[in-house]
């Protein structure tokens, strides 16, 4: 049986966004079609809509596709270092997904508040913002969980208004630029760890 369980339902599903990735490289979101989908994918509508009522859908399926990956190459990274969730490997590796898919994103992040991945990543990206504010442990141990409520909708909605502007100027800044850019929120005049040059490139390339 062919269910949202079944492996070959998965692969389906996966092929559909990948597809419709490979689509935006090259079309506005609005000149996609379902057929066109279809027929890159070499799958038939009913195919199609047994996963997604339409684009707008597929928008939220292909965000959770690539939150996934990215928690997935998160977690590997630093499963495999003696120093994992460094402020700056995490952070960089968020930069580098957003910028690889950023025709998605400059598209997607324009319809929401706050970016559905960072609900699925692991919280350490808040944990080290909320050590900043707070102090206290790496999983900020003691801290009312009003406070954090409060923070993480801060924190959060900040960083999705954060890269849609990155996003909306072609992500000319580098990681390290934009690793300083958020580090001076917390530590203004301070540099970041493994920070790179004092200032953005007069013609940054996108």
């Amino acid at each position: 049986m062919n269910t949202k369980n079944n492996k070959k339902f998965q692969e389906t599903e996966k092929l559909i966004c990948n597809t419709f990735l490979e689509l935006l490289n090259t079309k506005k979101f609005s000149e996609i079609t379902i057929t066109e989908i279809c027929r890159q994918a070499g799958i038939t509508r009913a195919t199609f809509y047994a996963h997604c009522r339409d684009t707008r859908e597929l928008m939220s399926r292909t965000d959770e596709m690539l939150s996934a990956d990215l928690a997935v190459s998160l977690w590997q990274y630093n499963s495999s270092h003696s120093d994992p969730w460094k402020l700056e490997n995490c952070f960089r590796q968020l930069f580098d997904h957003i910028k690889k898919y950023r025709q998605f994103y400059r598209i997607y992040i324009s319809h929401i508040q706050i970016l559905p991945l960072f609900e699925k990543l692991p919280d350490v990206y808040l944990q080290i913002s909320g050590k900043d504010i707070y102090g206290g442990s790496h999983r900020l141990a003691g801290v009312d969980a009003r406070k954090v409520e409060f923070h993480s909708a801060f924190f959060y909605a900040g960083m999705t208004a954060f890269l849609s502007v990155w996003l909306a100027g072609g992500c000319r800044e580098s990681p390290d630029e934009l690793l300083q850019l958020i580090y001076d929120q917390y530590h203004p005049g301070q540099k970041t760890p493994k920070s790179h040059g004092d200032g953005f490139p007069s013609d940054p390339k996108s």
